[in-house]
């Protein structure tokens, strides 16, 4: 599942995941990604860290209180050390983060992000401290 309010970004994702086997569901705003979750519960989420109506990291606090077990990853425009910083904020909620992708992401970024194990979070800390 993503969440981001750029459209081309969403249709990347869903045409890049649906044919590794992923069932995709896409939202363009927060609220509408607070809707949709509990109906589609998702293995994997995209959260773009600035939304319209919402922040990302406050996505990140309702997928904590909804006792998500989704892989997570963050995918945005910010400066990698705010994305990282995202990231430990989700470790901090118990949240399984992977990792980061910066925007403009490529295809081919975004499908070894897919088929990726998740990164090592102890380097994540050394880099965002």
């Amino acid at each position: 599942m993503i969440v981001d309010d750029d459209p081309a970004i969403c249709a990347l994702a869903r045409a890049t995941a649906e044919p590794l086997g992923f069932e995709v569901g896409t939202t363009l705003t927060g609220r509408e990604f607070k809707r949709c979750y509990p109906d589609f519960v998702p293995d994997v989420v995209l959260v773009d860290l600035m939304l319209p109506d919402v922040d990302g990291t406050e996505l990140l606090r309702f997928l904590a209180q909804a006792e998500a077990t989704a892989t997570i990853w963050i995918i945005s425009a910010h400066y990698r050390n705010i994305r990282r910083l995202a990231i430990k904020l989700g470790v901090a909620y118990g949240l399984d983060m992977a990792g980061d992708l910066a925007k403009p992401v490529g295809m081919a970024d975004l499908r070894a992000a897919l088929t990726a194990d998740t990164l090592d979070l102890d380097d994540i800390g050394a880099q965002a401290s």
